[in-house]
Order: structure tokens, then sequence, then C-alpha cells
């Protein structure tokens, strides 16, 4: 993960609340099944380390992303953000755009026709102004 994309993930991760809490009994083989599982369903999660949790975040942060073969996108404060990107939320989102292109929405020909459809309104509008640019009431020019 690069700096532009650990950034825009931080960006993303300050509009999320967290869902899980690490507390005294620290990281339980279940805990880590239920990030891991959260990771599948949301790819980008944040985690609050209560104040009664002796262990240093640094390492907590770092054995959670080994077990859940995951990314530590910041530790900051009491929190952790963790990433793992998952293929099969993004195949759903581009099966739609193959769909678009099938169709030629947006080919060169409908925009060719879209402009000249715009400049031919245009060269009406401006024939029917008179050469003070108003009309009589009835639609004729001024003389």
């Amino acid at each position: 993960m690069n700096s532009k994309e650990r950034a825009e993930l931080k960006g993303k991760a300050m509009k999320i609340d967290p869902i899980f809490n690490i507390g005294k009994t620290g990281i339980t083989p279940e805990f880590t099944t239920a990030i891991d599982d959260a990771l599948r369903k949301r790819e980008l999660i944040k985690i609050s380390v209560l104040k009664n949790c002796d262990e240093d975040l640094r390492e907590l942060a770092e054995t959670l992303s080994q077990r859940t073969h995951s990314q530590v996108v910041q530790v900051i404060g009491r929190k952790i953000v963790l990433f793992r990107l998952n293929p099969e939320l993004h195949k759903e989102k581009k099966e739609p755009s193959k769909n678009l292109k099938k169709k030629n929405l947006y080919s060169r020909k409908n925009a060719d026709s879209k402009s000249r459809r715009n400049s031919e309104s245009k060269k009406s509008f401006d024939s029917s102004k008179s050469s003070n640019g108003r009309k009589n009431s009835d639609g004729r020019k001024n003389k």
C-alpha cells in the first residue's frame, strides 16, 4: 500500500465509527474471527482499544493484521484502523458499467448529434431576434 492509498483510507476511516472494542482480555480467537468476518464485509474497519487494555497498541495492530491477513492503515490515539481488499465486493459494482458500454450510450455519434442540435437551436434563436434584440408582441422583428 503506497502513501496515496493510505491517505485515502485514512480519510474514509475518519467518517466511520469503531465497531469493536479491545478490553483487558486482549485478542481472543473469537475476537479475531469476528474481525475477519467484518473485514470480509466492509474492507475497512476501526477498532477502539479501551483504557484497561495493558498491551501496546502497535503490537496489537500488528498481531491483528497478521492473523486476519490485513494491513494496518493507522494507529492513532487508542484507535486501530485495518484494511483488507475484498475483490468480491468490487465485482458486484463493476457489472452495471459493462452493460452501459454494450449500449454505447456515450458514443461519439451521440455526442455529435447533441452538439448539432444545440447549435441549430441557437441559430434559430438568433435569427428571431431583431437588430436591437426586441420583438413585437406578435413575434415579428422591429424595423
